[in-house]
């Protein structure tokens, strides 16, 4: 597996992998804006054919970030991908001067919630109504360096 910062090219191989895996999906349009925001670290990861197989996008903001978006094709998960693009998102973040890191995940999403636990990633707090399609509550999580990552 390789991961890299995503560039322009790959919005056509990132943007159905947000379209299965999302219900209120960014656009291809929304992936180009972001590339072009100084403050957005967009990652993919490719398999070891160079298939893009997942992305993440870290929005980065003095000591914090902010991961918003983290995706695997669901025929590649539960092979590390996801834990590796958050990894990858916490490094860049640090290079970066983030200490600390926060993220918002459907409660109903079991699997999103115990990678992000695994990786040292508390709740924090909750949003409420915070997803659309259908409405949901949002678990706010809060990674901080602990000197044990």
């Amino acid at each position: 597996m390789r991961i890299r910062p995503m560039v322009s090219e790959d919005v056509t191989s990132v943007v159905p992998i947000e379209n299965v895996c999302f219900t209120d999906p960014w656009t291809d349009q929304g992936f180009r804006d972001s590339l072009e925001e100084p403050s957005a670290h967009l990652l993919v990861i490719e398999d070891d054919l160079g298939q893009i197989v997942g992305y993440g996008c870290l929005y980065q903001a003095v000591d914090e970030g902010e991961i918003v978006n983290v995706a695997v094709r669901p025929d590649c998960r539960l092979r590390g991908y996801g834990a590796v693009i958050v990894r990858a998102l916490i490094g860049e973040g640090k290079k970066l001067g983030a200490d600390y890191f926060f993220l918002e995940v459907r409660e109903s999403n079991v699997s999103g919630r115990a990678l992000y636990t695994s990786l040292g990633f508390t709740e924090c707090g909750r949003r409420k109504g915070f997803y659309t399609k259908p409405k949901e509550d949002a678990i706010m999580m809060m990674w901080q360096e602990t000197g044990s990552q």
